[in-house]
């Protein structure tokens, strides 16, 4: 082997040698992003399972989802359409009774 090419190998086992051991230190940053990541992934799936718990729950909504009736976009237009209504009559509320409060 030549001069060049063993100081060629060596250099190379020497770059995969810090290659590796860069690789082998674990990121703290990366790490804890991660583990944030994993604990609200865990906290939606909860949520939603807890949310479909409560839709099924109410024995209409559940029948016409079992017989195909249901329209997910019609009940969700539906129930965003009641919160605004309730949502001005709570306002409405609120500025009536102002002086009281």
């Amino acid at each position: 082997m030549s001069a060049s090419s063993s100081s060629s190998s060596h250099n190379n086992h020497a770059a995969e040698h810090e290659m590796s051991a860069t690789l082998s230190l674990p990121a703290p940053a990366v790490l804890s992003t991660t583990t944030e990541n994993l604990k609200e992934e865990e906290w939606q799936e909860e949520r939603l399972s807890a949310d479909l718990a409560l839709f099924l729950s109410n024995p209409s909504l559940k029948a016409a989802l079992a017989d195909g009736s249901l329209d997910l976009a019609s009940y969700s237009s539906t129930v965003e359409q009641e919160l605004q209504d309730l949502e001005s009559q709570c306002i409405g509320v609120y500025r009536s009774k102002g002086q009281e409060i």
